[in-house]
C-alpha cells in the first residue's frame, strides 16, 4: 500500500467507524516522495503526534543492567560511544556478546575485546544509522586512514574519525572470525577458541618484548651504581623472554654478560634459548640471517651451528633442484642437502626423470659452477654432478652430445 492509502485508511477508520488508531512509524525508512506526503498529511489525519527519539545513553540503559556484569558495563559504554539508539540492534549485540563471552570464559583478558568487537560489527552488520559498511571495516587500517585520507569519500572520512575515537586500529584474524560467525548467526566454538589461543599467545609475546626492552632501558637511561642488581635483572628477564628475543639481541646480551664476568650466566642463557626454541629450525641458520654479522659471539655461533646441523632435511632433492632452477638461486641449506648426494644419486636423478623436468634438474645441479671455490658443500656437489654427467656421456654418442650442451668438458 502507498503511504497515502495507509493514512487514508486510518482516517476512515477513525471518522466512519469510530475506531481508535495508533500508527507506529519509522521516519528514517521513508523515501523522499513518501516523506513529502507524510509531512503534508500527518497533521490532517492525527490528533496527537509523539516522537520517540531516545539518546544512545537512554537506549543502552533500557537494555543493559550495568550493575550485573562487567560485560554489560562494557557493552553499554561501547553502544553509547557509537551512538546506537536502535534497541533491536542493541539487543542483538548483547545476544552475540553473551554467547561469545561464555565460549571464551577461560580467556578473561579477551572479554574487553569481545565487547568492543561485537558492538562495532553488530552496529555495521544490522545497518544502524550512520554505521560504516562491513567492507570498510574489513579493509580499515588506522595508519592508512591517517596517511591516505585524501582517497576517502566524505562519508568514509567520517567513519575513519569514528574508528579513531572508538580505538579500532585494524582488522585482525580474531576480528575476522568474530565477524564471520556473526554473519552466520552462530559461533563455531572450536574456531573461536583456536583464535583466542592465538590472541593470547600474541599478547604474551608482546608482554615479554616489553619486559626485555624495559630492563635494557634501566641500563641505557640511568647512572645508578647498581651493577650486580642490573646484571641479575638482565639475565633473569632474558631467560624468561627467550621466546621473543632475536639472535642479534641474544648476542648483545651474551656479550654484555661476558664483559662483566658472567660467563656461566651467558652460557646458561644460550642453552636455555636453544632449548626454548628447539623447533624453530630457521632461527639457527645464521647464514640466512640478514644480521648475521651482528651475531659474532664464538660460543653462540658454535651452539647455533651445532643445533642447525641436528635438524633433518627431509626435502626431495629433485624438487630442490627444480626450485633452484626456477628461482635462479639457492641458499646454503640447499647446498648442504645436495652435498649429501653421491655421484650415483645424481646419475639416477638424471636418468629417471626424462621430460621437461630433466633440464631444470640438470641446470639446478650445475648452478654452483663458478662460485664453489672455498665452499666444501658446493665443491662436492659440482664434482658429483660432473662425474654423473660424464658417466651418462659415456653410454652412447647421442648422450655424449646431450651432455656437452650443458657445458661439460669431455675432452678427457
Amino acid at each position: 500500500m502507498r503511504l497515502l492509502d495507509v493514512l487514508g485508511l486510518a482516517s476512515a477508520l477513525k471518522e466512519e467507524r469510530g475506531c481508535k488508531v495508533v500508527l507506529l512509524l519509522n521516519e528514517e525508512e521513508l523515501t523522499q516522495s513518501d516523506k513529502i506526503v507524510f509531512d503534508k498529511q500527518l497533521e490532517k489525519v492525527t490528533d496527537t503526534v509523539m516522537v520517540f527519539s531516545p539518546t544512545p545513553e537512554e537506549s543502552a540503559k533500557l537494555v543493559f543492567d550495568t550493575n550485573s556484569t562487567e560485560l554489560s558495563r562494557l557493552l553499554k559504554e561501547n553502544c553509547t560511544a557509537l551512538g546506537i539508539t536502535n534497541i533491536r540492534i542493541i539487543k542483538k549485540i548483547e545476544k552475540h556478546a553473551l554467547v561469545l563471552s561464555e565460549i571464551l570464559k577461560d580467556y578473561p583478558l579477551l572479554q574487553e575485546q569481545v565487547a568492543h568487537t561485537v558492538t562495532l560489527f553488530g552496529w555495521s552488520l544490522y545497518g544502524a544509522l550512520g554505521a560504516p559498511t562491513l567492507k570498510f571495516l574489513q579493509d580499515f587500517n588506522n595508519t592508512y586512514a591517517i596517511l591516505g585520507r585524501d582517497e576517502y569519500s566524505p562519508e568514509e572520512k567520517k567513519w575513519a574519525e569514528t574508528m579513531k575515537d572508538y580505538r579500532f586500529t585494524f582488522f585482525d584474524d580474531f576480528d575476522s572470525a568474530v565477524l564471520e560467525n556473526m554473519v552466520n548467526g552462530y559461533f563455531d566454538e572450536d574456531q573461536m577458541i583456536s583464535e583466542a589461543k592465538k590472541k593470547k599467545n600474541q599478547s604474551e609475546k608482546t608482554e615479554m618484548e616489553n619486559r626485555f626492552s624495559e630492563v635494557w632501558d634501566q641500563y641505557h637511561d640511568s647512572f645508578d651504581t647498581n651493577d650486580e642488581q642490573l646484571l641479575d635483572s638482565i639475565y633473569r628477564v632474558a631467560i624468561d623472554c627467550c621466546e621473543v628475543i632475536s639472535p642479534m639481541n641474544l648476542n648483545s646480551t651474551v656479550t654484555f654478560l661476558k664483559d662483566f664476568g658472567k660467563i656461566n650466566e651467558a652460557e646458561t642463557l644460550i642453552s636455555t634459548y636453544i632449548e626454548s626454541r628447539s623447533e624453530e629450525k630457521d632461527i639457527f641458520n645464521l647464514s640466512e640471517n640478514p644480521f648475521r654479522e651482528d651475531v659474532n659471539d664464538p660460543t653462540l655461533v658454535s651452539a647455533f651451528a651445532e643445533k642447525h646441523e641436528s635438524f633433518d632435511d627431509n626435502r626431495d632433492p629433485k624438487e630442490v633442484l627444480i626450485g633452484m632452477s626456477k628461482n635462479r638461486g639457492w641458499n646454503q641449506e640447499d647446498a648442504r642437502l645436495l652435498a649429501k648426494l653421491s655421484e650415483g644419486d645424481f646419475y639416477r636423478l638424471f636418468k629417471n626423470n626424462p621430460g621437461e623436468d630433466l633440464r631444470k634438474i640438470v641446470y639446478g645441479a650445475l648452478m654452483f659452477r663458478g662460485n664453489h671455490v672455498g665452499d666444501e658443500d658446493k665443491t662436492t656437489v659440482i664434482e658429483n654432478v660432473t662425474d654423473a654427467l660424464k658417466r651418462i656421456a659415456g653410454e652412447s654418442e647421442m648422450n655424449r652430445r646431450r651432455v656437452q650442451k650443458y657445458g661439460i668438458s669431455l675432452d678427457d
